[in-house]
């Protein structure tokens, strides 16, 4: 008996005229492409701010195993409910948005696999070298864009740690840059060393304030920007620098 509600809805869906099953399967397609933006945007909020969402402007990526697992396990979802949208019922249009998407998730998972975030920058790129450029994505605008960067400044102890400690497992593992590129990357991480928060690209937005920031804000903001640079910042990449 508890089959027969399976079998009712399969038979309606069977039964509905063709335009009602493609209205069904591309509201399904939209609803997963919306559902996995939101939950990519949650997850990478440096990502987020790229793309021109600043609700998560406060924060960092969070990198531990267990987020890394949570993520597979989320894109393995966003693949079974990809699967169970009927083709066939899909626009041309569509279509080519359910193959790209298949092919994005696909290889997001078959790349997680690696677990690539053991060793999460190379030879001229990194975790590090990234958040040089957050004061430039963040379009600092008002007040509360200042706070929320500096938030995220404060936020980067905690970024810098996880990825140590994910770089931490690689060294265990074997999993670990090749010996001849580590002089490079420690000569771009020394220079990444900034002996004043002023000397720093993350005090930048404190240099030049946009009108629509009141003059009454900027000293108080300046101040609280300069101490999370100081506190949080400048002795995260110190640390990564001798780690």
């Amino acid at each position: 008996m508890k089959v027969l509600p399976a079998i009712v809805s399969g038979l309606a869906l069977a039964c509905a005229p063709p335009a009602a099953r493609a209205e069904d399967a591309g509201a399904a397609l939209s609803r997963l492409f919306d559902d996995e933006r939101a939950f990519v945007w949650r997850e990478d909020p440096l990502a987020a701010t790229y793309d021109g969402v600043h609700a998560y402007d406060d924060r960092l990526p969070s990198v531990t195993p267990a987020d890394q697992q949570r993520r597979m396990d989320a894109d393995r979802e966003f693949l079974r409910r990809l699967h169970a949208i009927d083709r066939a019922a899909l626009g041309a249009q569509e279509l080519v948005s359910y193959e790209l998407f298949d092919f994005m998730v696909s290889q997001r998972l078959a790349l997680a696999r690696h677990r690539e975030w053991r060793a999460p920058l190379n030879s001229d790129s990194g975790f590090h070298a990234d958040v040089l450029l957050m004061h430039e994505i963040a379009d600092l605008r008002s007040t509360a864009d200042y706070e929320r960067y500096i938030a995220r400044l404060g936020d980067l102890p905690r970024y810098f740690d996880e990825n140590i400690a994910n770089m931490r497992v690689g060294l265990r593992e074997g999993f670990t840059l090749p010996a001849e590129i580590l002089p490079g990357v420690s000569s771009i991480v020394a220079a990444e060393q900034f002996a004043r928060p002023e000397d720093s690209p993350f005090f930048d937005p404190f240099e030049d304030f946009p009108a629509t920031v009141p003059e009454s804000d900027r000293a108080r903001l300046t101040a609280a920007g300069r101490a999370a640079i100081e506190a949080a910042v400048l002795p995260a990449y110190a640390k990564f620098q001798e780690f």
